[in-house]
C-alpha cells in the first residue's frame, strides 16, 4: 500500500510541476494561462512536456540528491569515528590520535559537511573520549563502549534511509 502512495504523490508531483510550468509559459508566450491545452494532441505538447519533466528531474538530483549525499558523508565520518574508536577500546590502546582527528573535524571541518546536531555529538564524543583515555574506571568503559555501539547503529539506519527511492521527490521529502 505505501508503494502505491508514495507512486501516486510523486505522479502528483509530476503532474503539478508539468501544469505549473506549461500554465506560466503560456502566460508569459500568449498571455493566457491554459493557452497549452489546445496542442496536448500535437508532437510539441510532448516536447514540452519531455523538457520541463527532464528539468524537474535535474533540480530534484541537484537540490535534493547534492544535500543528501553531504548528508551520507557526515554520516559515514560519524560511522568512521565511532569503528575507530570500538576498535581502541577493544585492545585497550591509546586514543589521543583519535581525539586530535574529532577535534579537528569539530574545529575545522574542512572535508565534511556537518549539520549543527552533529557538531554537538561530535563535541560529546570528543569529550567522552577525553575521559575514556584517561580513566581505568571499568563501568566507565563499559558504557563508553555501548554508547558507541548505540550510536553506530543509529549512524547505520541514517545512512541507509538516506538511499531510499522517496529522497528524488520533492513532495514525498516534504512528507517524510
Amino acid at each position: 500500500m505505501k508503494n502505491i502512495t508514495q507512486t501516486f504523490v510523486y505522479l502528483i508531483e509530476v503532474v503539478l510541476v508539468q501544469f505549473i510550468i506549461l500554465s506560466l509559459f503560456s502566460y508569459l508566450e500568449h498571455g493566457d494561462s491554459f493557452q497549452w491545452l489546445q496542442i496536448v494532441n500535437t508532437f510539441e505538447f510532448i516536447n514540452r512536456f519531455t523538457i520541463i519533466l527532464a528539468l524537474h528531474q535535474l533540480i530534484i538530483f541537484a537540490l535534493i540528491r547534492l544535500k543528501f549525499s553531504a548528508r551520507e558523508d557526515a554520516v559515514q565520518s560519524k560511522i568512521f569515528c565511532i569503528n575507530i574508536a570500538l576498535h581502541l577500546d577493544k585492545y585497550d590502546m591509546d586514543f589521543s590520535e583519535l581525539h586530535k582527528q574529532v577535534y579537528d573535524l569539530v574545529h575545522e571541518r574542512k572535508e565534511v559537511m556537518f549539520n549543527k546536531s552533529d557538531i554537538v555529538w561530535l563535541k560529546k564524543f570528543y569529550e567522552a573520549i577525553e575521559i575514556r583515555n584517561n580513566t581505568n574506571d571499568e563501568n566507565f568503559k563499559n558504557d563508553f563502549k555501548s554508547y558507541l555501539e548505540y550510536d553506530k547503529i543509529n549512524a547505520e539506519h541514517e545512512k541507509e534511509t538516506l538511499k531510499y527511492d522517496w529522497t528524488n521527490s520533492f513532495l514525498l521529502n516534504i512528507l517524510k
